[in-house]
């Protein structure tokens, strides 16, 4: 592999999404990657922390509703760690704005996608979120 491609490859950030969706998941991915993101797919909520730690993501894009625990919840417990640090954390969801700004306050998370269509609009989003919780 040329020297510029693996410095491109070493420039890469790393997104763990998490969504029950395999279709969203897939969609997700497909978004970031097309944005230049390396991402890592995970269909289940439980565990989510031991892949955090293991993998280090710079961010995680985080579905609400997950069932058994919900993003928010993951969210929250992921801020607590025991001084590891902490990915960048984007909550996902079709919930309406108000109630995503709430659970991003409470959760800590640095904010939130609502679900959309939109593949421009979603990659912009999560751009802003992602340099912001670099800034921080």
């Amino acid at each position: 592999m040329p020297t510029h491609e693996r410095e491109a490859k070493a420039r890469r950030r790393l997104v763990l999404i998490v969504d029950d969706s395999p279709v969203d998941l897939d969609v997700s991915r497909r978004r970031l990657e097309q944005a230049g993101y390396d991402c890592l797919l995970r269909e289940m909520p439980l565990g989510t922390a031991a892949i955090v730690l293991r993998e280090r993501p710079d961010a995680v894009l985080m579905d609400v509703g997950l069932p058994g625990l919900n993003g928010d919840q993951i969210a929250s417990l992921l801020r607590k760690n025991d001084g590891t640090p902490c990915p960048i954390v984007i909550l996902h969801s079709g919930l309406p704005v108000s109630a995503l700004e709430q659970l991003a306050r409470e959760c800590g998370a640095i904010g939130f996608i609502q679900k959309t269509g939109d593949n421009e609009l979603f990659i912009s989003q999560f751009n802003r979120l992602f340099m912001r919780g670099v800034g921080s």
